[in-house]
């Protein structure tokens, strides 16, 4: 069960990265002389340079602050992503019959060498946790996205930008993480009271 929550988690981390790699698509200037080949670099990394890109956009104060709390949260939730990943699950002691068996971690930690155990076991609820995560994080970097086609001049000859509507309060809603996710990923606005 493990093992399967865990790739799950890894499903939902490809999911970021690739909405991340499409922000910085959109956001490489055509003209610049800097650009990175999004595709080789890891999700940290990108967040890193889309908010410094996003910075230096000619975009509204609003979406531009939008736009980095939804890139936040991305690495935040690469944050827990590499917890699960990259660290050693040993299951606990005594927890083999149980229902929720819960697992001894060990990992790297910044600023000291070797393998560190962490302070708390975890268990399965620690991965879906991440997931969840992953899956917010995921819906907020599509919403930075998609208000960066609707705004930004390369894109104005666009065919779906030609007589629609503005979807900004909409995605702008999303980057800020106002909406509620069900289960299979439909997601609806909810806005604060």
């Amino acid at each position: 069960m493990l093992s399967l929550t865990i790739g799950r988690a890894v499903r939902a981390h490809a999911r970021v990265e690739y909405g991340l790699r499409n922000v910085h698509e959109a956001l490489v200037t055509p003209s610049s002389t800097d650009n990175v080949a999004a595709g080789f670099v890891g999700a940290d990394r990108l967040v890193n340079d889309c908010m410094l890109r996003l910075r230096r956009a000619d975009l509204s104060r609003e979406l531009t602050e939008s736009g980095e709390r939804s890139l936040k949260a991305a690495q935040e939730a690469n944050v827990l992503r590499n917890g699960i990943v990259h660290d050693l699950w040993l299951l606990e002691s005594g927890s083999e019959d149980d229902v929720n068996p819960r697992w001894n971690t060990f990992g790297a930690t910044r600023g000291r060498t070797g393998t560190v155990a962490r302070p708390a076991p975890s268990d399965i609820q620690t991965v879906e946790d991440a997931r969840t995560a992953l899956n917010l994080a995921a819906v907020r970097v599509s919403g930075l996205f998609m208000a960066l086609h609707e705004v930004l001049p390369r894109y104005e000859e666009s065919p779906r930008r030609r007589g629609r509507t503005s979807g900004l309060p909409t995605y702008l809603a999303l980057m800020d993480g106002n909406f509620r996710l069900a289960q299979n990923g439909d997601w609806e606005v909810v806005l604060p009271a």
